[in-house]
């Protein structure tokens, strides 16, 4: 009995895995030591590994979602703060009271505009804003007065919490392993896998008192859903292919110089009508042209 041959060269990066893992159940089924196949069933076990370097690598950080949600919430503290300082200033009373220059000072220094930055400048303009208010107890007092306390104390604990989730991030995407997704694991992994079927088939040839039929049938059937995979998609595949050779045909305007008495004064831009349409009005014109002249209106 023989196995099916498919191009597994065809398979995608995805189906290369589960192809894997599909044959090893299948050999584990089917007594591998009593058909002679352990030795190439250790072989596929210890590729499965690199397999599994070939799945989809890891998705979105849990983390990102809330670290964006905090930046936006140093934005928006920020914000409101810049907006109730330049409201202020605008009377001429209120901005000229001492504290209020100094809290416009390091609004306008740090705060004013925020959001047009990316977030790690955020994050430096923000420290440089709280390192200002920590290092003078007058300007602290300043923030006091005016009444924007309140606001920078809610904003410094939105910029603590959106640098202690980045940084956990961080820590965890760094402990992440990079799969080494290439082109030369997905060959490694497929020559592997024509060896093992080579062996099965040498095997039967070599072994003739034992029965490999139930094996060879089971990856029968498991090859023949692939190559009905394969040969699915390279339909698909011609379908699309043509499709964009149609649009691609499709006739693009052309540049049509204007001229006046030799003298270029312009130009345009004409699409070309296509075959049927130009034969169209061949036709028409050709009718009007033999049509016999209509008599004069009573």
């Amino acid at each position: 009995m023989k196995l099916i041959r498919i191009s597994l060269s065809k398979l995608l990066k995805l189906e290369v895995p589960e192809l894997m893992n599909n044959v090893i159940s299948a050999v584990e089924e089917h007594n591998p030591q009593l058909l002679q196949l352990e030795g190439i069933l250790q072989l596929l076990k210890y590729n499965k590994t690199l397999a599994d370097t070939l799945k989809v690598p890891y998705g979105a950080h849990p983390l990102t979602s809330k670290v964006h949600e905090l930046h936006e919430l140093r934005l928006e503290y920020a914000g409101s703060i810049s907006t109730q300082i330049q409201a202020t200033v605008r009377v001429p009373i209120m901005a000229s009271r001492p504290e209020m220059i100094i809290v416009n000072d390091l609004v306008r220094n740090y705060l004013l505009g925020l959001r047009n930055n990316n977030q790690h400048v955020v994050s430096n303009l923000l420290s440089s804003f709280f390192k200002g208010i920590d290092a003078n107890a007058q300007i602290e007092d300043a923030f006091k007065q005016v009444g924007l306390q309140l606001y920078v104390d809610e904003l410094r604990k939105a910029d603590v919490a959106y640098k202690k989730a980045y940084n956990e991030r961080g820590n965890s995407l760094a402990k992440r392993q990079r799969a080494k997704v290439n082109k030369s694991v997905q060959k490694n992994v497929q020559a592997v896998l024509r060896s093992f079927f080579d062996h099965v088939e040498l095997s039967q040839m070599t072994y003739t008192h034992l029965n490999y039929k139930p094996l060879i049938s089971l990856l029968n059937t498991i090859l023949t859903d692939y190559s009905t995979l394969i040969k699915t998609r390279a339909t698909y595949n011609k379908k699309r292919a043509k499709a964009a050779n149609v649009d691609a045909e499709k006739i693009a305007p052309e540049k049509h110089i204007l001229c006046v008495n030799g003298k270029e004064t312009g130009s345009m831009m004409i699409k070309p009508k296509k075959k049927e349409e130009k034969d169209s009005i061949k036709v028409r014109l050709k009718k009007g042209l033999n049509a016999k002249p209509r008599p004069p209106a009573p």
